[in-house]
Protein backbone atom coordinates (compact mmCIF):
# COMPACT_ATOMS: atom_id res chain seq x y z
CA UNK A 1 0.00 0.00 0.00
CA UNK A 2 1.80 2.77 -1.11
CA UNK A 3 0.68 6.72 -2.22
CA UNK A 4 3.02 8.83 -3.49
CA UNK A 5 2.97 12.92 -3.31
CA UNK A 6 4.68 14.58 -5.99
CA UNK A 7 6.35 18.27 -5.17
CA UNK A 8 6.92 20.57 -7.84
CA UNK A 9 9.28 22.66 -7.54
CA UNK A 10 12.32 21.09 -4.91
CA UNK A 11 14.16 21.80 -7.77
CA UNK A 12 13.84 25.36 -7.17
CA UNK A 13 14.45 25.88 -3.85
CA UNK A 14 17.26 23.56 -4.25
CA UNK A 15 18.61 25.95 -6.69
CA UNK A 16 17.76 28.73 -4.34
CA UNK A 17 19.65 27.45 -1.93
CA UNK A 18 22.73 26.64 -3.67
CA UNK A 19 22.11 30.42 -4.89
CA UNK A 20 22.83 32.04 -1.39
CA UNK A 21 25.84 30.81 -1.15
CA UNK A 22 28.45 27.81 -0.85
CA UNK A 23 25.89 25.87 1.14
CA UNK A 24 25.22 22.37 -0.62
CA UNK A 25 21.06 20.61 -0.52
CA UNK A 26 21.83 17.69 1.32
CA UNK A 27 19.43 14.60 1.01
CA UNK A 28 19.75 14.69 5.19
CA UNK A 29 18.02 18.33 5.10
CA UNK A 30 15.14 16.62 2.85
CA UNK A 31 14.33 13.94 5.07
CA UNK A 32 14.41 16.04 8.22
CA UNK A 33 12.19 18.32 7.09
CA UNK A 34 10.09 14.88 5.37
CA UNK A 35 10.22 13.41 8.91
CA UNK A 36 9.11 16.12 10.59
CA UNK A 37 5.84 16.72 8.78
CA UNK A 38 4.67 12.95 8.29
CA UNK A 39 5.40 12.77 11.76
CA UNK A 40 3.53 15.55 12.96
CA UNK A 41 0.32 15.69 9.88
CA UNK A 42 -0.32 12.20 9.07
CA UNK A 43 0.87 9.82 11.44
CA UNK A 44 -1.08 10.63 14.21
CA UNK A 45 -4.46 10.69 12.18
CA UNK A 46 -3.42 7.30 10.32
CA UNK A 47 -3.84 6.10 14.17
CA UNK A 48 -6.53 7.39 14.83
CA UNK A 49 -8.47 6.25 11.70
CA UNK A 50 -7.03 2.44 11.79
CA UNK A 51 -9.61 0.04 12.04
CA UNK A 52 -8.20 -1.82 14.64
CA UNK A 53 -5.44 -2.04 17.19
CA UNK A 54 -2.80 -4.04 15.48
CA UNK A 55 -2.49 -1.65 12.75
CA UNK A 56 -2.33 0.88 14.81
CA UNK A 57 0.18 -0.58 16.50
CA UNK A 58 2.16 -1.55 13.46
CA UNK A 59 2.00 2.22 11.71
CA UNK A 60 5.36 3.59 12.15
CA UNK A 61 7.72 6.11 10.20
CA UNK A 62 10.23 4.66 8.28
CA UNK A 63 13.47 6.55 7.10
CA UNK A 64 14.30 5.84 3.40
CA UNK A 65 17.92 6.31 3.21
CA UNK A 66 18.65 5.90 -0.49
CA UNK A 67 15.63 8.31 -1.41
CA UNK A 68 15.40 12.53 -1.83
CA UNK A 69 11.68 12.22 -0.03
CA UNK A 70 13.46 10.54 3.14
CA UNK A 71 10.54 9.11 5.09
CA UNK A 72 7.29 7.28 4.80
CA UNK A 73 4.40 5.65 6.60
CA UNK A 74 4.40 2.06 6.57
CA UNK A 75 3.17 -1.11 8.39
CA UNK A 76 5.73 -2.51 10.75
CA UNK A 77 5.20 -6.19 10.59
CA UNK A 78 7.23 -7.23 13.30
CA UNK A 79 5.55 -4.51 15.79
CA UNK A 80 2.00 -6.34 15.06
CA UNK A 81 2.27 -9.44 13.13
CA UNK A 82 -1.53 -9.43 12.15
CA UNK A 83 -1.49 -6.52 10.62
CA UNK A 84 -0.83 -7.47 7.40
CA UNK A 85 -4.69 -7.76 7.16
CA UNK A 86 -4.26 -3.85 6.49
CA UNK A 87 -3.75 -3.95 2.85
CA UNK A 88 -6.76 -6.27 2.82
CA UNK A 89 -9.27 -4.07 4.95
CA UNK A 90 -8.00 -0.59 2.73
CA UNK A 91 -8.31 -1.96 -0.61
CA UNK A 92 -10.45 -5.21 -0.17
CA UNK A 93 -10.44 -8.90 -0.86
CA UNK A 94 -13.13 -9.77 -3.16
CA UNK A 95 -13.26 -12.54 -5.69
CA UNK A 96 -15.14 -13.51 -8.66
CA UNK A 97 -15.69 -17.32 -8.32
CA UNK A 98 -16.83 -18.11 -4.38
CA UNK A 99 -13.85 -20.27 -2.89
CA UNK A 100 -14.35 -23.06 -0.85
CA UNK A 101 -12.94 -24.14 2.54
CA UNK A 102 -11.38 -27.41 1.72
CA UNK A 103 -13.00 -29.69 4.32
CA UNK A 104 -16.51 -27.82 4.93
CA UNK A 105 -16.92 -26.81 1.76
CA UNK A 106 -18.26 -23.52 2.79
CA UNK A 107 -17.72 -20.10 0.38
CA UNK A 108 -14.93 -18.23 2.12
CA UNK A 109 -16.56 -15.33 1.51
CA UNK A 110 -15.48 -11.26 0.20
CA UNK A 111 -14.06 -8.17 2.09
CA UNK A 112 -15.34 -5.09 1.02
CA UNK A 113 -12.65 -2.26 0.88
CA UNK A 114 -12.89 -0.25 4.12
CA UNK A 115 -10.53 2.75 3.14
CA UNK A 116 -8.81 4.01 6.35
CA UNK A 117 -5.68 5.10 4.50
CA UNK A 118 -6.66 7.05 1.13
CA UNK A 119 -9.61 9.01 2.98
CA UNK A 120 -7.30 10.05 5.99
CA UNK A 121 -4.12 11.31 3.44
CA UNK A 122 -6.83 13.26 0.88
CA UNK A 123 -8.00 14.97 4.62
CA UNK A 124 -4.79 15.93 5.19
CA UNK A 125 -2.99 16.70 2.32
CA UNK A 126 -3.66 20.40 2.20
CA UNK A 127 -2.10 20.78 5.53
CA UNK A 128 0.87 18.32 4.60
CA UNK A 129 1.54 20.63 1.68
CA UNK A 130 1.09 23.81 4.15
CA UNK A 131 3.73 22.51 6.36
CA UNK A 132 6.19 21.61 3.54
CA UNK A 133 5.79 25.22 2.49
CA UNK A 134 6.23 26.53 5.82
CA UNK A 135 9.70 24.20 6.77
CA UNK A 136 11.11 24.76 3.49
CA UNK A 137 10.38 28.40 4.01
CA UNK A 138 11.44 28.68 7.20
CA UNK A 139 15.04 26.93 6.46
CA UNK A 140 15.08 29.12 3.24
CA UNK A 141 14.67 32.06 5.84
CA UNK A 142 17.49 30.62 8.38
CA UNK A 143 19.99 30.37 5.24
CA UNK A 144 19.69 34.10 4.21
CA UNK A 145 20.01 35.27 7.69
CA UNK A 146 22.75 33.25 8.32
CA UNK A 147 24.24 34.51 4.73
CA UNK A 148 23.63 38.26 5.78
CA UNK A 149 25.19 37.87 9.06
CA UNK A 150 27.92 36.60 7.37
CA UNK A 151 28.43 39.23 5.08
CA UNK A 152 27.75 41.51 7.76
CA UNK A 153 30.87 40.54 9.56
CA UNK A 154 32.71 40.59 6.06
CA UNK A 155 31.90 44.59 5.69
CA UNK A 156 32.76 44.89 9.60
CA UNK A 157 36.58 43.88 9.34
CA UNK A 158 37.15 45.90 5.91
CA UNK A 159 35.60 49.45 8.00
Amino acid sequence: MKFDMKLQGGNLIEELLNSIGNYKVTAAIYRDANKKILKDHLLSQLKEAAPTPDIKKALKLVSLKNSKTGAMVAIDKKAAPKAYIAHFIEFGAGIEKPRETRKTKENRGTLDAQPFYRPTYESQKSEILKAIQNEYGDYINDQIKRKIKQTERKIDKLT
